[in-house]
């Protein structure tokens, strides 16, 4: 199944999320970056198991498992910022402009004064999730400190040593 098809099957529109994800993740990224990103989100939302064991403390007994994302609320989100957008700009939230969207999403978003990018599956607001998934991955953290980290993979004892090479 195509991934188009795999967001049509969880309820999710590719493009409302593509969308989305060019007003809130980094302009640095571009927008063939934001369309990835949006992408792999979706994967992930797609590709989520609801009560898979999660890793635990080395020696640890406690175990934890993943709970329910909340795809339907996500995706009742994503149909009222396209609501807004028609009300607000006479157009829907894919004809808006990003200066637009950006706009309902600061008015939506003061509604969550305390959210965090911690767990994406926590994300109170698709907008929160989708930025807390693209800041666990290398690329925020290369892009935060402008330099090729590649967080999570390993890299040759020979270069341990050195400096991460700068990305400018």
């Amino acid at each position: 199944m195509s991934l188009v098809g795999c967001a049509r099957q969880q309820g999710f529109d590719r493009s409302h999320v593509v969308c989305l994800g060019e007003a809130v993740l980094p302009d640095e990224i571009g927008a063939e970056g934001g369309a990835r990103i949006s992408d792999e989100f979706i994967t992930w939302i797609t590709n989520y198991s609801s009560g898979a064991e999660l890793n635990h403390a080395y020696g640890s007994s406690n175990l934890s498992f993943t709970g329910n994302l909340p795809t339907a609320r996500w995706m009742d989100q994503l149909q009222q910022l396209d609501v807004m957008a028609k009300d607000r700009f006479s157009r829907s939230l894919i004809e808006s402009s990003n200066d637009e969207r950006r706009e309902l999403l600061r008015d939506i978003l003061a509604e969550f004064p305390g959210a965090r990018l911690e767990d994406p599956a926590r994300a109170e607001h698709v907008a929160i999730g989708l930025l807390a998934f693209f800041y666990r991955t290398s690329e925020a953290t290369d892009l935060a400190y402008r330099a090729s980290i590649k967080k999570r993979q390993c890299r040759p004892l020979d270069d341990s040593a050195g400096q991460p090479v700068s990305l400018s």
